[in-house]
């Protein structure tokens, strides 16, 4: 977008005008600038300019937010250095520039939009009597240092041009005579800027620079060379600006490549900045590729998908209060942190707070509909799912898993297992594989399997939707009764912070999910450092760990509880009577003693199900043979292989 600016000279008699075409993109503080040229007062003070635009209610200056803020308290006021123009240029119609606030001299600034123009940037057009005086006296010889510096290309619009050098030019005068838009449009010291051969296969041979950019491409790369000092780290209402300030320019080519974005850079615009400034340069380039791309609705749909409702709803009211979000809790932190890892959002200079540029909230209004919602909360249910696999099962057939899945999900299996298989790692870790659906933490020499054997013959437990939720949310069963009194014993008694509370809490049940027990957890507790006040407290902990040890769906019991378990074994025991399985080498000794004592009261003992023959070998006492055998070997016995850890959970992973 193009825009016509009559420049008005308050207080003038005759009335003093002129007209200047710039392009959209740039900022206030730019804009400036070539104010400042165009009229001749470039010897203001660089940064004392003050605009007043009254429609929007909005003044700009330079340098008001140097220490990083955000004050956004006081709408009527912005920094000009990360303001664009477009925006009020749309609705304002004029608007005041006094290029010195401690002068007289004020300008009113008439816009016009423009379009589908060839621009010579930023060249003044007419002028009303008296000021090309003005122009030619203090304005011209700056003009065209500031074109030598900054431009020295130009852009295609509706013509093609070309730059060539002056006494090629003249070496070839004749020759030009014949094209397209006969005479010359601009002249500098050395370089002249021509319009272009109306057949593309005659062009001359002389050109130094063509470009066949469009009309709005064109203006992108013009608005980037000269919108540099723009893009500054004090404010991110804008998702360009956003992305540029927190990303490096390897990562901001990293996430062009994951929303399929070009990711080719313009050489001919790069190498018109100085060495130290073309990775700032090109950083803007994907910052603002990556920006229109994610604020399409397509893909902001596809990038928002993962979210759950809990936190949609924490991104509704960070939106609905006007992008500055201050987070209450810890899961509103944690559901702003993941709007972050989506690239919508990012953490201001202040604890807990978050900002959400302006555009992003735009945006989202076009796809805050009931149906994206349904679309959301039916991806998000079978990510959930998976994230089940992990905790319960490890590794689950897939008609079980759809099971689960149908509780809610909409798919049928076949449209499940292509949806799981579309996924990538950031959303899931599971993958279908030989019939199951796996962790991925498992497959590895197909530890899978060991696992299974471990598991035996026991069912899936398929848990509730809320059950789901919860687990797969927070991570760990947050609202389950014996959890949260573990937590509050944590937090009142041991007096430890809430966070590090519910960091120790959910690291305990994950410890007795993986089928470990009272002394690991004792293990994780000294290596934290913590003190039990008295032997009631730590008497009280044993307690707590006992009951949710008793409660928490294992993994090797494929999600079901020990208490479950107990209730389905005493049903058993009634009709068939009860079967004692050791689950250490010292178990099955002392069940081998009282054997005979065992079967007279009708217990039955098995000694052989859950303990596998590995073969051995050791040095005989002359040292001159090497003595081979078998060892029954026990899931909770130390490993052979010397780690130090229970054999189930070190070398009988793996089969």
């Amino acid at each position: 977008m193009l825009y016509d600016l009559k420049i008005i000279l308050k207080k003038s008699k005759p009335v003093l005008w002129y007209e200047l075409e710039v392009p959209g993109g740039i900022t206030f503080s730019l804009l400036s600038v070539f104010l400042d040229i165009a009229s001749g007062t470039k010897d203001a003070p660089p940064s004392d300019y003050i605009f007043d635009l009254p429609s929007s209610e909005v003044q700009l200056r330079e340098g008001i937010f140097e220490d990083g803020s955000y004050p956004l308290y006081r709408q009527s006021l912005r920094e000009a250095d990360t303001t664009f123009i477009d925006e009020y240029m749309k609705k304002d119609s004029w608007f005041t520039y006094k290029p010195d606030k401690n002068e007289d001299i004020a300008f009113r600034i008439e816009v016009k939009e423009l379009s589908s123009r060839m621009l010579i940037f930023p060249f003044p057009g007419r002028y009303s009597r008296g000021v090309w005086e003005l122009f030619e006296k203090d304005g011209s010889s700056a003009f065209k240092d500031k074109m030598k510096e900054l431009m020295c290309y130009h852009i295609q619009y509706d013509e093609g041009f070309h730059f060539v050098k002056k006494k090629e030019l003249l070496d070839e005068r004749e020759k030009k005579k014949s094209i397209s838009g006969g005479s010359i449009s601009i002249e500098l010291d050395s370089y002249v800027m021509v319009p272009a051969m109306t057949n593309p296969e005659s062009k001359p041979e002389n050109t130094i620079r063509s470009f066949t950019e469009t009309a709005k491409e064109g203006a992108e790369q013009i608005s980037l060379l000269l919108g540099l000092k723009g893009f500054r780290s004090a404010d991110m209402r804008s998702l360009r600006e956003m992305l540029y300030t927190i990303y490096s320019e390897t990562e901001l080519k990293q996430l062009s490549e994951e929303i399929g974005v070009n990711t080719v850079l313009p050489k001919e615009i790069l190498a018109l900045f100085k060495a130290k400034d073309r990775e700032s340069a090109a950083s803007m380039i994907f910052a603002k590729r990556c920006a229109d791309r994610m604020l399409e609705k397509e893909c902001m749909e596809e990038r928002l998908l993962p979210m759950n409702d809990r936190q949609m709803e924490t991104f509704k009211r960070a939106v609905n209060k006007g992008g500055i979000f201050k987070s209450a809790t810890f899961a509103e932190s944690d559901d702003m942190a993941f709007l972050c890892e989506l690239d919508y959002a990012a953490p201001t200079k202040k604890e807990d707070e978050f900002l959400i540029p302006t555009d992003v909230m735009e945006a989202f209004k076009g796809i805050d509909t009931p149906e994206f919602h349904h679309k959301r909360q039916q991806h998000v249910w079978l990510l959930d799912c998976l994230d089940v696999v992990e905790y319960f099962y490890g590794s689950i057939p897939i008609r079980q898993f759809y099971r689960l899945y149908r509780q809610f999900g909409e798919l049928s299996r076949e449209e499940m297992i292509e949806a799981i298989q579309a996924l990538d790692d950031f959303d899931t870790l599971c993958i279908v594989h030989d019939g199951r659906i796996v962790y991925h933490g498992w497959l590895h020499d197909d530890e899978y399997k060991a696992l299974e054997r471990c598991q035996g013959d026991k069912a899936y437990y398929i848990p509730t939707k809320k059950e789901v939720e919860d687990i797969s949310w927070n991570g760990y069963p947050s609202q389950q009764r014996e959890v949260k009194t573990l937590f509050a014993f944590l937090q009142n008694e041991m007096e430890m912070e809430e966070i590090d509370a519910e960091d120790l809490t959910e690291e305990i049940w994950h410890t007795l999910n993986q089928g470990d027990g009272l002394h690991e957890v004792m293990d994780l507790v000294n290596k934290k450092k913590l003190v039990f006040p008295s032997d009631k407290a730590m008497r009280k902990f044993v307690e707590y760990i006992t009951h949710l040890n008793n409660t928490t769906p294992m993994l090797y019991n494929r999600g079901f509880r020990p208490e479950d378990l107990m209730s389905r074994e005493k049903e058993s025991i009634r009709r068939n009577g009860l079967t004692i399985v050791p689950g250490s080498t010292q178990a099955a000794g002392m069940l081998a003693e009282a054997a005979d004592q065992l079967r007279a009261m009708g217990v039955h003992i098995d000694l052989n199900s859950n303990a596998r023959n590995i073969d051995t070998a050791f040095v005989s006492p002359d040292r001159k043979t090497v003595i081979t055998g078998k060892k029954k070997i026990y899931p909770n016995d130390p490993c052979p292989c010397g780690s130090g850890k229970k054999y189930k959970n070190c070398c009988g992973r793996r089969g």
